[in-house]
Formats: C-alpha cells, structure tokens, sequence
C-alpha cells in the first residue's frame, strides 16, 4: 500500500513536469533578470563623498620688508580641494615671533579661508626671519602641511650715503667727508665699536649726534658719520671698508666703505695699463702720463717682459712725461703682462716706480 501511494506521487511529479516543458515560454536569462531587478530597485544608499583636501596658495610666503616697530599682519588664502568640509585644527610655530591663525577653521567644499599671519619684530633674533608653520587639518591624506615665511626687518637706522666719497685730494693736506645717520624710532642708540678695515694710519672716523634742530624728523635723533684724512697722508688709491656695530633695540652691523685718493707731489694716469687689441709692430701712444708738482726728470724706464719695449718724452706739460708701448713681434701668447720700473731724479732724488702693464694684442 505503502509503495503504490509513492509510485503515485513519482508520476504526478513526472506528469507535471512533462506539462511545463511541453509549454511554449521561452527560458529565463538568470543574469538579465538579475539586472533588470537592480535597476528597478529604489536606491536607498548615497554614493561617498570624497574626503577634503587642503592646499595652501604658495608653500613659502614673503612678508618682505617689515617695520622694526610693531606687529604686521598678512592674510594667506588656504584652499579645499575636496568634497567634504575641510577643518583646521591646531597651527604651531617655529618661533613665536611668527604666528598665525584662521578667520574661519572650516572651510566648505571647492571654497577657501583666510591665515592671518602675524610677525612681532621684537621678538626675531636679527634682521631676517624664516621661520616654519604647521597647520593641522582633518584632511587624511595631508593631516599636516608646513608653510614657511620669510622677513626681512626694516634697519634700525638709515644712512643719507651708502659710502663716503673724498675723491682725489693732494698728498699733504687734510681733508673730511660726512655723511647722515639717521635712527628709525627713538629707542635709544648705542654705538658699540667702529672698525676700519684696510685703513692707513691717517684715515680716522668719527660718529657725532647732531643738534636737534638738524633732524629730520622731530624726537628722532641723526648723526654725523665723518671721515678725516690728516696732512701725513701718503700717495696712493685707497679702499677702507668701516665697520660700525649698532645696539638699537637689535644689533645692527654697518659696512660703510670710504674711497680717496692722494695725489702725490707726482703721478701715473692711469696707474695700471691696460691696453686691448695692440697690434705688434704699432707704437701705442700715451699708455700713461707722467705728471708732477715739483721739477722732475726721468733717467730710465726697464720692462720685465721681454716681449714689451717701452719708451718716454716729454709730455704736454711741463714736469710731465709720456710712455708709449709696442710688441715688436708677434709672441706665441696674446694676452702680455709685465711692470715697467720707471727711474726719476724728483727734487735731487732718485725715485724708482713701478707701473704694472697688461697687453691684449689682436688677433691679426
């Protein structure tokens, strides 16, 4: 009984299965329909936005010339390159004399914030500051990015020259020159040392304040810087670079240079020869003139390059002498240097002076 009622069952199973496949739909594609579902199907979950990125408006910013006196502020735009809120967090400094902070700490999608940076002159150590900030940001791929900033801090003083010039004064005979040193505010100025490097024995200076009726400007003090040139001058050219240290608040090193020149009793013009594209064979005239204060003869004039032959006249004036240079040969080097020592009676003595030559002949 039992085996009939499963055999029974077994071709219900048979005969309805034969029903199916003898009907005429056609057979489901799995993946089609798959598809058509997913695309039918509410969507109920937003695709990631993209996490925020910070980019800064340049990676070193130049504050340049500051004043010596009180804060200066610069804003800096910072940029959100992302697709989620950018937020700032924590801005440290290399040195509190630099600092910074944001108008806004968050910045919008695509938008941009401002960095305030702020600089206390007080507080840098010289008269150039580069210094590091880093800024902290919720963005996962840069959390934190460093900017530098530069400065320069204006001088604590200005001078009305940047050299002092004598330009060409006799030998024996005293001379000064001046220029103005000015204070950029009224803290007190202290002149620590003055150095003179390069200086003969009778070049001195001075720095002296002014009476207040010469300043400028009402409560800021000027100076005189004066250079002096005593009656035992010698002859000669003559380049003196002054040192001067400053305490104003910060140390402030001057170089001032001072150039002059002593005209002897006699003279080279030019003192150094230099003549471009000597043909050889070709007398050059007047290579130097010879002057003098004082009656004046020359004996004798020899060149320590063999290549060079050098003679003298008289020149336009009287007590003066001219010098002409010639190669009479062609040598193996274009460029010919040498000295000419040249022999005088000055006064009853016999002077010897040397004048160095440089020769660049030409090429045919």
């Amino acid at each position: 009984m039992i085996m009939k009622k499963h055999g029974l069952i077994l071709a219900s199973v048979m005969i309805f299965g034969s029903f199916l496949s003898g009907c005429g739909s056609e057979p489901v594609d799995d993946a089609a329909f798959l598809e058509e579902v997913r695309e039918s199907a509410p969507s109920s979950v937003a695709p990631a936005a993209s996490p925020p990125v910070i980019e800064l408006a340049t990676p070193q910013f130049e504050m340049g010339l500051i004043p010596a006196v009180g804060f200066t502020f610069e804003e800096m735009p910072i940029y959100n390159r992302g697709e989620s809120p950018l937020v700032i967090g924590n801005i440290t400094t290399q040195c509190p004399c630099t600092t910074a902070k944001m108008k806004e700490n968050t910045i919008p999608p695509g938008g941009e914030g401002t960095l305030v940076i702020k600089l206390d002159p007080d507080k840098v150590g010289g008269f150039r500051s580069t210094k590091r900030l880093t800024i902290a940001s919720n963005d996962p791929r840069t959390p934190r990015v460093h900017l530098i900033v530069t400065a320069v801090v204006e001088g604590e003083v200005s001078l009305s020259e940047n050299q002092i010039l004598f330009g060409v004064i006799e030998e024996g005979e005293a001379a000064e020159a001046s220029i103005h040193l000015a204070q950029m505010h009224t803290t007190p100025l202290i002149i620590e040392s003055i150095k003179l490097d390069g200086a003969p024995d009778f070049l001195t200076l001075d720095i002296d304040q002014l009476a207040e009726g010469e300043w400028g400007r009402p409560g800021i003090p000027e100076y005189s810087v004066t250079a002096r040139i005593s009656e035992e001058s010698s002859s000669g050219r003559y380049n003196v670079i002054a040192r001067v240290s400053i305490e104003s608040g910060r140390r402030q090193m001057m170089n001032i240079p001072i150039k002059f020149t002593v005209k002897g009793i006699f003279g080279f013009e030019p003192g150094d020869v230099t003549v471009r594209n000597l043909a050889p064979g070709t007398n050059q005239e007047g290579v130097t003139l010879l002057t003098s204060r004082v009656p004046l003869k020359v004996t004798g004039v020899k060149s320590s390059n063999p290549n060079m032959t050098v003679t003298y006249a008289p020149g336009p004036e009287p007590n003066s002498y001219r010098f002409d240079l010639l190669v009479p040969e062609r040598p193996e080097n274009r460029l010919q240097k040498g000295e000419l020592e040249v022999t005088m009676m000055v006064d009853g003595k016999e002077v010897v002076e040397v004048v160095r030559v440089v020769a660049l002949l030409s090429r045919q």
